[in-house]
């Protein structure tokens, strides 16, 4: 897990894109007290965590994800157990909330590609054990 920079290493690294990559709440242009609270940010939101919550149950393309989030939010199980209700997103919406994660370390690539409808190969992608 990437571990959040303190104001002082996000000040820092301003002009390094690549090492502010998971701070995309900021742009580089932004006043460091802008960055400080895009460092300070340490819980994941509400959408953030149901995502979370469906990938805890499997690895899924993103693709695989937004189909079982869909049933999981619309028949209110998961993998055959009740959960609580997600919020309805869209399938950008929910790429965004996996990639926030990725970015935080909650979420990894599995290193498994799976087909997709279209043919082309797709990143599968997992929960760490613990997260």
């Amino acid at each position: 897990m990437t571990p959040i920079p303190t104001p002082e290493e996000v000040i820092e690294l301003r002009g390094q894109q690549s090492l502010l990559e998971p701070y995309k709440r900021t742009r580089k242009t932004d006043p460091t007290t802008s960055l400080d609270a895009a460092a300070s940010v340490t819980d994941i939101t509400k959408k953030q965590k149901a995502v979370l919550t469906v990938l805890r149950s499997g690895r899924f393309t993103d693709e695989e994800l937004w189909k079982q989030y869909e049933a999981s939010r619309i028949f209110g199980t998961l993998r055959g157990q009740p959960i609580e209700a997600l919020p309805e997103q869209s399938v950008s919406g929910l790429r965004t909330r996996r990639s926030e994660l990725r970015h935080r370390g909650l979420v990894r690539d599995s290193g498994v590609k799976r087909r997709l409808a279209s043919g082309r190969m797709a990143v599968v992608w997992e929960a760490p054990d613990g997260q």
